[in-house]
């Protein structure tokens, strides 16, 4: 929807995206993947949550991330996931379990990829 502002410029009214729990566990996988990628860097670099989210840009899943990690809990149970995947990716990254060609570009892999074997590998519900 636009709406009219000072002569012939128009604004576009955003839609907030709606965000439940599917998507909440999508955001929360990648993120883990993304922070495995990005250890060696020392900074978590969010651009490439766009491939899961194209509507969203990357901060406004970071921001959605930030206000889930608010609850200790969840925050606690995040850190182990993490861990864990990360000792099964430095394991299995370049195999045919999991194919990674550059396993340092933080922007160009597969992001859908790493979550579904994340989803396929990681008891998470033993974390």
């Amino acid at each position: 929807m636009e709406y009219p502002i000072e002569g012939n410029v128009t604004q576009t009214r955003r839609h907030r995206f709606a965000w439940n729990p599917e998507y909440d566990e999508l955001a929360q996988d990648a993120a883990v993947v993304i922070g495995s990628r990005c250890r060696s860097i020392g900074r978590m670099d969010w651009s490439s949550m766009t491939q899961l989210f194209p509507s969203l840009d990357s901060n406004g899943v970071r921001q959605r991330l930030m206000r889930l990690r608010e609850d200790p809990a969840l925050e606690a149970y995040l850190l182990r996931l993490e861990n864990a995947w990360n000792n099964f990716w430095m394991q299995k990254r370049g195999t045919s379990i999991l194919p990674d060609n550059n396993p340092e570009n933080i922007f160009e892999f597969d992001l859908l990829g790493h979550v579904a074997c994340l989803r396929r590998h990681i008891d998470k519900g033993s974390l």
